[in-house]
């Protein structure tokens, strides 16, 4: 299990993932937040390898192709592992859970944020999606988060 104290860092696109300069849901897939097997990807910041976060970057950046996904500039978000766990739904229920979830010999600080609710409703998920967003950092573009990767690990995950 991850410390609390740990923070995981998430890419995500302009304009593909914003209103103006605002992140919006859409970073977040339902499909990833419906539970079982399914997480959002995320990586620890204290293992974190800036070439396997390039590397994906360059990936899902050649899989936009204009239309379904606009994806021009890649910028990164934070979360703290702590906050999330105690993050609650509507209900007061817990619904997240964080899992280290390693890639060998590509990226060992692969993590997943787990829907662990049970629930998969539309509604629900998106409402899990809206928490998502308020608990993110302020984004900030992913070439200058990996160059300046100590002020990450300052983060605290304060809002």
């Amino acid at each position: 299990m991850l410390e609390d104290k740990v923070d995981l860092h998430r890419l995500v696109w302009s304009p593909d993932d914003f209103d103006g300069d605002q992140l919006t849901p859409s970073a977040f897939r339902r499909d990833d937040l419906k539970g079982g097997d399914k997480f959002i990807s995320v990586s620890r910041t204290d293992l974190l390898q800036p070439e396997a976060e390039l590397k994906m970057a360059r990936r899902q950046a050649e899989r936009a192709n204009g239309t379904e996904f606009v994806r021009e500039v890649g910028c990164s978000i934070l979360f703290n592992c702590g906050r999330l766990r105690v993050a609650k739904d509507n209900e007061g229920c817990l619904p997240f859970a964080v899992t280290p979830e390693p890639i060998p010999g590509e990226n060992p600080a692969h993590c997943g944020i787990r829907n662990i609710s049970g629930k998969t409703g539309k509604g629900y998920v998106n409402q899990l999606r809206t928490i998502l967003v308020k608990l993110a950092s302020p984004p900030r573009r992913l070439d200058s988060f990996l160059q300046d990767r100590d002020s990450a690990s300052e983060w605290n995950g304060e809002s």
